[in-house]
């Protein structure tokens, strides 16, 4: 019989799945060969299709509510090896700075009675996993490496027993020929983290900054000596090692109290219960509908975000951690949190930018937009087009379809890789500069393969335009940022198909923030009404700028732009996958890169914003600073917060031009291809969108 092992997702930013994903055939086979399930990630059926007892379960991500324990304590019943997955599962990762989630917020909007029908929110202390199970294993890092995972997997299936490293970072460094970063004056902690990331950010000048958590011998004294040797305080020490594993350090760091830290912690952990709750409604995004009486009497569409928990989480940081903090906010679009937030750190100190790193950026950007809309088109929209609970299942029996996706998700890691360092958090990226330029050899390689992915990039496009799109159109305000002389990415001024045109620095006179109640998250409208963001929105607002192949595919579709039917979302992200790919290969066919100095960098009280066009859309960097260049208040927009109100809108349309000619069924496999073609990423809290609909 084969081994029953499983994964699954608690709070998190789905980086440690992707990096699964990732491995391609490597993963698909041991979902074909064993009995491996990647419990709600890109699935829709395997949720309520489990076993009850596996050999070993993978948890990734940490707890931050009542639902994370009680998935938590279920799986540590069913499974013989419980294994932590991941900083945030291992260590608390920088979640762990911030104690509990707010939920104080208040806005009259949502507290109506209304909201009493919103999900059970109980908050917890944001701690890993092994303050609320017994946990078996740890394979930290962020994203832990996935061979590592891999190796492991195929450890537990044979019987052999599973050893964690305890060698430092230091160690692979010696290897790899690194020069020492700490002899260089510079602020690496190395010598007490432990090491199986291959020193990747010292190999790209970078110092180590402690995701995988420290080794269990280490002499903490020592490396204060060497950092007071060195004139470094003794306070950036702390901040340094408490990024990603706080808890753990602050018993490194006082183990005469180590007893009343554990105690501490155990004290606080349930911190709050708020019951005002009247639907068990669990998934990641969820939709109710009362057509009692043959009518539309009430649509909800809930989701859950950790945007402002991540602004509480900046509070008081220097601007140095910032953007590899924000990274942590999504796995999927980790790219585009670290370049808008440099952004906004440049913009509020004055500092100006070459058009070398200007270009090495956009290939970053390139790479996430072509990776992200692969991802989402091929594994989350496509497998409902094509009869198959997830997208896995599809990859699995749908070879065809499987080959183009994983060389278009390829093309993009492959240049997020040779740009950023690594496939998810890039580390060669800081304010001002780039710490690592690729080689000429390396940029020759990646575009032959661009130029070859060309090609699927299209078939990709003629796939989406052969689906039957046309059930459903509303019209909406459409926003994207618009450049004069090329298809916007990361600069631009915003704009919309009603005729707004500002600055995006003046964006807080037109856009407005709505907190809601008990909750991570946030709404954005603009001037209190919805609208859309997104490749829908930047297409139909920038159309014109599209390069030759995709306005071809344009006019093949007979489709006008600006088009208001959301679920063409779909055919505008593959029209600019082939659009991203032809600008990749102009920028390295032209561009002849050379080695960047690194900028004195003088921080000021002062505000700075910056805004990107992410996959999903529009995202918001806003931060204000002191004069050490600490965050005293900030706020971050993303597409989310701004599209999901709009969304909502569109299912209450769609569910009151067809509540009495349709089934549910029909009415829930619609709703939910509509939910998808949002470009909303799906995956990091599960591909779940569950419903709950009341008729009689």
């Amino acid at each position: 019989m084969k081994p029953k092992i499983a994964l699954i997702s608690l709070t998190g930013c789905g980086g440690c799945e992707l990096s699964l994903l990732f491995t391609g055939e490597v993963l698909l086979d041991l979902v074909k060969n064993f009995d491996f399930r990647i419990l709600n990630i890109f699935n829709k059926n395997n949720v309520q299709n489990q076993y009850s007892e596996y050999e070993a379960v993978f948890v990734s991500g940490l707890v931050a509510d009542k639902r994370d324990i009680e998935l938590l304590q279920k799986y540590r019943k069913k499974s013989k090896i419980l294994i932590a997955l991941g900083a945030c599962s291992v260590h608390g990762n920088v979640y762990s700075l911030k104690q509990t989630i707010d939920s104080t917020h208040k806005n009259q909007e949502f507290n109506s009675e209304k909201s009493k029908n919103s999900s059970l929110i109980e908050a917890v202390a944001l701690r890993p996993i092994s303050e609320y199970v017994k946990v078996d294993f740890s394979i930290p890092g962020c994203p832990p490496d996935s061979s590592e995972t891999i190796s492991h997997i195929k450890d537990i299936m044979i019987g052999k027993k599973l050893v964690e490293n305890e060698k430092p970072v230091c160690f692979h460094c010696s290897l790899n020929e690194n020069f020492c970063l700490l002899k260089n004056g510079k602020e690496c902690i190395g010598p007490l983290i432990k090491s199986g990331c291959d020193s990747l950010c010292p190999s790209f000048n970078k110092e180590c900054t402690g995701c995988r958590g420290p080794i269990n011998d280490g002499n903490i004294d020592e490396i204060k000596k060497i950092f007071s040797d060195k004139g470094i305080s003794f306070d950036i020490l702390k901040e340094k090692i408490s990024k990603y594993a706080k808890i753990e350090f602050d018993k490194l760091m006082n183990k005469e109290n180590r007893k009343k830290i554990d105690y501490d912690i155990k004290e606080r952990k349930i911190i709050k219960e708020i019951k005002n709750n009247s639907e068990n409604i669990s998934g990641q995004y969820s939709v109710y509908l009362d057509l009692r009486n043959g009518k539309l009497n009430d649509c909800r569409l809930e989701y859950s975000e950790n945007s402002i928990l991540f602004e509480e989480i900046l509070k008081g940081k220097h601007f140095s951690d910032i953007p590899e903090i924000v990274s942590r906010m999504c796995g999927i679009t980790s790219c585009f949190h670290v370049i808008t937030s440099i952004k906004a750190i440049e913009n509020a100190f004055n500092i100006q930018i070459t058009e070398q790193t200007k270009l090495l950026r956009e290939l970053l950007a390139i790479g996430e937009l072509i990776r992200s809309h692969s991802i989402h088109i091929y594994l989350v929209v496509l497998p409902n087009y094509f009869g198959f609970d997830s997208g896995i299942e599809m990859m699995l029996k749908n070879k065809k379809e499987t080959k183009r996706a994983l060389e278009l998700i390829n093309v993009g890691n492959s240049l997020i890789e040779l740009i950023g360092g690594r496939v998810i958090h890039p580390v060669t990226f800081e304010v001002g500069y780039n710490t690592y330029v690729p080689e000429k050899s390396k940029l020759e390689e990646i575009l032959k393969i661009l130029k070859i992915s060309k090609k699927e990039a299209i078939k990709t496009s003629e796939i989406l335009l052969s689906l039957d799109l046309t059930f459903f159109e509303r019209k909406t305000e459409y926003i994207s940022l618009r450049q004069l002389d090329n298809f916007p990415s990361l600069s631009g001024d915003i704009i919309s198909t009603k005729g707004l045109n500002i600055n995006p620095q003046t964006y807080r006179k037109y856009f407005n923030e709505v907190k809601l109640p008990n909750s991570k998250g946030k709404l954005v409208f603009k001037n209190n009404k919805t609208y859309f963001t997104g490749a829908l929105a930047r297409v139909n607002n920038n159309s014109r700028l599209l390069c030759k192949e995709a306005e071809t595919l344009v006019r093949k579709s007979r489709r006008k732009f600006p088009n208001y039917n959301p679920l063409l979302n779909n055919f505008a992200q593959s029209l600019e996958i082939i659009n991203w790919i032809d600008r990749a290969i102009e920028i390295i066919t032209n561009w002849d890169f050379k080695e960047e100095i690194k900028h004195d960098i003088k921080p000021k009280s002062e505000r700075g914003i910056g805004v990107t066009e992410s996959p999903q859309g529009l995202l918001i960097h806003d931060y204000e600073f002191n004069s050490k260049g600490c965050i005293n208040k900030c706020s971050i927009i993303t597409p989310t917060a701004q599209i999901i109100k709009n969304l909502e809108e569109d299912i209450k349309a769609y569910a009151s031009q067809n509540l009495t000619d349709k089934q549910d069924n029909e009415i829930r496999s619609e709703i939910e291809m509509l939910v998808k073609s949002y470009g909303l990423q799906l995956f990091g809290g599960g591909n779940t969108v569950d419903f709950i609909i009341k008729r009689n």
